[in-house]
């Protein structure tokens, strides 16, 4: 149901009260709080008067005596010296000067009365006056409404017939067009009937002339030129613009002229027609405004078309916005057809898609309870090596002491070997050690024989003791039968690359067998003694590998317990090293390593063919007993 006017002004009325009521609201809100917040300081410094003031004069001053008295004496209204003056007074009066109190409060009350009654009526007609202006402004903005309506009917009603005479205009204007049309046609038809008929008439007083004239002048100019021939048949002289006189191109100029003179008096109807309506426009604007000069009418309707109040602006921009529309729209019509088109080409493949997710969710959830598995697995394995790690020490310490027994007595009996050998002469200049491996060993700790629990510092005090010995290892003049176990593995390069000759020669001289850089050091404890003779070992090439390098590093890392995760880690890096020792292209060799004999027992490094090598390999390490590992070193 529309909404009249009356009912929008009262909504508006209403709306607008509502807002005075909110800002006067808040404001007195506002008010409130600050009264409060005025209060609370008040109170706040009152208690710090009375705190820090009060204290300093509780005894009465001759001022505070004179302030009492003054306010005693004080008969102001509401003051206690009035209240007090006005008892006296009572209490001092007799009867008829209470009775004339009396009436006088009467008068004064009968006063107080009617002067409230005053107030009431001046307040009834105040509110009756503001009811009467309410209302007056209501009926006003009823009638303005009532007003507005009709003016927008009546522009409605003006804008239907503006448009209706519109169409009959176009319509005029088409038949008028149509007609015009069919007028220039028929005048351009019978233009070109007059031509044709006046063209053929000159054809025909032509043809006549040249017959009449053909009879005399036949015999004697026979084979005359056309101009002459013209001019004996015309008989008079020819103009050179009518000898070069072309039909053709003379209509062409008459068909332009005559369609620029159309086009230029289209044009002068057209300004004419639009002076009219401009004048027109004026003439209604001066005789509505009263506005005569035409440069302030032209003024003021620039401004209002600034302000874009003009309904072509309007119609123009709303035909604009429509258009953008109508193109966004069919854009994006193709866009969700294009996106339908691919949204169906893509269902099978979203299918699949969804498929293979849903069995990979199956997999890792299968993965899921099989990696609880195995960290079930993992947990149990290793509350069965925090059981086992006890007897593995206690084995590990067993062989080792076995170990470090046999090599003592194998070290006590390479030195009486070595000294039955040696010539006193050689062995009195032998008594300083040869080799900075040698006196590396003296500054070793001695107490490391005696430790049982710690197997690195075991294995180094057995690899020591053994280097010691290294030079009276026996030759590879040995036949097969009688070498130990692991013999490769100890001889090193130098000793084998000697003949069996040269080897005695040497042993008989005392000399070494082999040379200090080739006997192997042990690399758990950092001396200085040991580090020269790495520095010159790595200056010299040595035979040692990068992976045994690398080892050192690992194990002079090995200052305090390694957790899990280390150990992991240097295991990890210890077995890519090893990796690409064995992918690399060339064979080294170091003290794990050796080449193998020949059918004659010899070794040479020069023979032809590729170089097998034998590893001391880790499964025999591992295969080992106490009583094979004893053996070892006895022998």
């Amino acid at each position: 149901m529309p909404r009249t006017s009356r009912q929008s002004s009262t909504d508006n009325y209403v709306h607008q009260l509502h807002h005075d009521i909110e800002t006067t609201t808040r404001k007195l809100e506002l008010e409130r709080r600050r009264l409060g917040k005025l209060f609370e300081d008040f109170n706040r410094a009152r208690a710090e008067f009375d705190e820090k003031v009060l204290p300093s004069k509780k005894q009465k001053t001759e001022q505070d005596i004179y302030r009492d008295k003054a306010m005693a004496n004080d008969i102001s209204p509401g003051s206690s010296g009035y209240n007090n003056r006005v008892e006296e007074i009572l209490k001092s009066c007799s009867p008829g000067a209470m009775r004339s109190l009396e009436s006088r409060i009467s008068k004064s009350i009968a006063k107080l009365n009617t002067f409230n009654d005053t107030i009431r009526e001046m307040r009834q007609s105040i509110d009756a006056l503001r009811m009467e202006k309410t209302k007056s402004i209501v009926a006003g903005l009823s009638e303005a409404n009532a007003s507005l309506e009709e003016d927008k009917r009546i522009t409605k009603t003006t804008r239907l017939k503006l448009a209706e005479l519109s169409s009959v205009k176009d319509t005029e204007r088409r038949s008028f067009r149509e007609q015009a049309q069919d007028i220039k046609k028929d005048i351009a038809d019978r233009s070109q009937e007059s031509h044709e008929w006046e063209l053929q008439n000159s054809r025909d007083i032509l043809k006549s002339r040249m017959g009449a004239k053909a009879g005399g002048h036949s015999d004697g100019v026979r084979f005359a030129s056309s101009t002459a021939r013209e001019m004996m048949l015309t008989g008079y002289t020819c103009a050179s613009e009518e000898e070069t006189f072309s039909e053709m191109d003379t209509m062409k100029r008459i068909l332009k002229l005559a369609f620029l003179n159309s086009i230029q008096r289209r044009h002068i109807r057209q300004h004419k027609r639009n002076s009219e309506v401009f004048d027109e426009a004026f003439r209604t604007i001066k005789q509505a405004t009263g506005i005569t000069n035409v440069t302030e009418i032209v003024r003021i309707f620039i401004k209002l078309e600034e302000q874009n109040f003009g309904l072509a602006t309007y119609s123009n921009t709303l035909s604009q916005d429509i258009e953008a529309w109508e193109k966004e729209n069919g854009r994006l019509n193709q866009a969700l057809d294009m996106h339908r088109a691919k949204v169906a080409a893509d269902g099978e493949k979203r299918h699949r898609l969804i498929l293979a997710y849903n069995h990979n969710a199956w997999e890792c959830k299968r993965s899921s309870q099989a990696l609880l598995e195995l960290n079930r697995e993992i947990d149990k394995n290793k509350e069965g090596i925090k059981n086992n790690v006890e007897a593995i020490n206690h084995l590990c310490s067993t062989v080792i002491e076995k170990a470090l027994a046999a090599a003592r007595r194998a070290a006590e009996c390479l030195h009486k070997e070595k000294r039955s050998n040696i010539d006193p002469r050689v062995l009195e200049a032998s008594r300083q050690p040869w080799s900075p491996r040698k006196r590396g060993t003296t500054t070793s700790d001695p107490q490391m024989f005696g430790i049982g629990d710690l197997l690195l510092k075991y294995l180094d005090c057995i690899e020591r003791s053994l280097s010691m010995w290294a030079d009276v290892i026996p030759n590879t003049g040995m036949p097969p039968d009688e070498r130990p176990f692991n013999y490769m593995m100890a001889v090193p390069l130098s000793a084998r690359s000697h003949a069996t000759s040269v080897r005695s020669r040497i042993i008989k001289e005392g000399a070494p067998l082999v040379r200090a850089v080739e006997l192997p050091v042990a690399r758990l404890e950092g001396t200085t003694a040991q580090q020269p003779t790495i520095a010159r070992r790595r200056k010299s090439g040595s035979t040692v590998n990068s992976d045994d390098s690398s080892s050192e590093d690992d194990v002079a890392n090995f200052d305090r317990p390694c957790s899990l995760t280390d150990l992991r880690k240097r295991v990890m890096s210890s077995l890519e090293r090893k990796r690409e020792l064995c992918r690399g292209p060339s064979h080294r060799y170091d003290e794990f390593v050796a080449p193998m004999s020949s059918l004659d027992g010899s070794f040479s490094h020069e023979a032809s063919g590729p170089r097998k090598s034998r590893p001391f390999m880790i499964e025999e390490r591992e295969e080992l007993t106490p009583e094979e590992i004893e053996k070892i070193f006895l022998s």
